[in-house]
């Protein structure tokens, strides 16, 4: 009964300061850029490196998720240092390029289907 109580307890807790941390701004001065960076980085890797037919459809759905992180990082992280909005600047355009080939991808597809 005590084992069953603490175990409770513990995932509770575990919970609550889960739920704490991922509700809670953290401000600008606590929040690690290089990091967001890095982030952003490989998940623009990762949709890239993806077959065309599979990163079209994921594309699609991930899109808005993977804008708001650029943007959310773009925000918090361009004021800090030069550098980093330079990174941040390269990472946008790399991604609107590759929003323009998949478009376009995805429109050779659609054509060579309807054949």
């Amino acid at each position: 009964m005590a084992g069953s109580l603490v175990t409770i307890a513990y995932i509770v807790v575990g919970l609550y300061l889960g739920l704490a941390q991922q509700l809670l701004v953290r401000p600008v001065e606590n929040l690690d850029c290089d990091y967001r960076i890095d982030l952003v980085r490989d998940r623009l890797v990762s949709l890239i490196e993806q077959a065309p037919r599979v990163r079209i459809e994921r594309a699609r759905k991930g899109k808005h998720k993977f804008n708001n992180l650029l943007q959310d990082t773009q925000t918090r992280c361009s004021a800090t240092d030069p550098e980093l909005k330079a990174k941040i600047h390269e990472i946008r355009r790399m991604y609107n390029e590759f929003n323009d080939r998949s478009a376009a991808e995805s429109a050779a597809i659609e054509r060579l289907l309807d054949l």
